[in-house]
């Protein structure tokens, strides 16, 4: 409501709606995937605990419990509910995380001392948690290597993390070894916490300029800093969400988003200078004549796609001339 008395008169609440819930609903925008993309996607986000959902959607099933239905329910509405939407994204399902949480953390109170009714075979817990930590082990021992081929990750930041997989790892397999799934539990909790730490002060930052939109971003508020002060829009065609990246790391800076290539070309084919952020691998969509006045000033790899900061020469001068050196 605020955004509709106060907001700029071009702005339509039913619009929004009608865009962001039912058109992505039925047709997507940015995120189109089959309706079994979750089946896919799920086991990579659970980890390092996805091997003990079945067993312990198997054990809240057969238990029929009132707090067990409930979980089982919360966990199917949110997955079911999104599969049949033809936008998907995995953050759509983060609702139904704090239920797969209390569904695995119940199946292994099961092994605690006092816990609730007689434990299942310890094969659910011991086999999937096993497998868990010789996967870290695997990942702590090719961390080092693949670092070695990104010169800016440095040999300690990447070798006290591999460490930290490797140890929980292997405190995972002897702990499973040994048919005790609370202690491989813990060992798989310990390790992943320590590589996280480690990865968020050693190894992420030194990854920032590669991964992030914060350069171009600053590239896109400077350079267009005249145009945008004259009144002019600097829009976004086809990037998907990364305009909401370029909007923070700018404070601001935000890129309308259009959607047709004409739409595109009658912003770029004007007498005065214009500007435009672009997916790179789909600008031969435009006219012949509009890309002929058209020069590349900005290209960088983000979120897997080419996105290159467009001008347009201004009439009378060529491409050669749209920028100066």
């Amino acid at each position: 409501m605020p955004a509709l008395v106060a907001g700029p008169p071009e702005y339509s609440l039913v619009g929004a709606l009608r865009e962001h819930f039912v058109d992505r609903a039925v047709s997507g925008m940015h995120h189109v995937q089959p309706w079994w993309y979750y089946a896919e996607v799920l086991p990579m986000d659970l980890l390092p605990w996805s091997g003990l959902v079945p067993g312990a959607v198997l054990l809240a099933w057969r238990r029929r419990a009132p707090g067990d239905r409930l979980l089982l329910v919360w966990v199917a509405f949110v997955v079911l509910f999104f599969s049949v939407s033809t936008e998907k994204r995995d953050l759509y399902v983060l609702p139904a995380w704090p239920a797969f949480a209390l569904l695995v953390g119940s199946f292994l109170r099961r092994w605690a001392p006092g816990g609730e009714g007689a434990p299942p075979a310890r094969g659910w817990a011991t086999v999937p948690l096993g497998i868990t930590g010789g996967l870290l082990v695997a990942v702590g021992a090719v961390l080092p290597l693949a670092a070695r081929r990104l010169e800016v990750v440095s040999a300690l930041g990447a070798g006290v993390t591999a460490a930290a997989l490797v140890a929980g790892g292997a405190a995972a397999l002897a702990a499973a070894w040994r048919g005790r799934p609370l202690g491989a539990a813990a060992a798989t909790a310990g390790g992943i916490a320590a590589a996280y730490v480690l990865a968020a002060g050693l190894v992420l930052p030194a990854l920032d300029p590669l991964k992030s939109a914060r350069a171009f971003s600053v590239r896109i508020r400077d350079v267009t800093a005249d145009a945008r002060a004259a009144g002019g829009t600097v829009p976004a065609w086809r990037l998907g969400n990364l305009p909401e990246a370029f909007s923070f790391y700018t404070r601001g800076v935000y890129l309308p988003e259009i959607s047709s290539p004409a739409d595109l070309a009658r912003h770029l084919d004007r007498p005065e200078r214009a500007y435009a952020v672009v997916d790179a691998d789909e600008f031969d969509l435009l006219p012949a004549d509009v890309r002929r006045r058209v020069v590349e000033v900005e290209r960088a790899r983000l979120s897997r796609t080419d996105v290159a900061l467009v001008t347009n020469a201004p009439q009378g001068a060529s491409a050669e001339t749209a920028v100066e050196p």
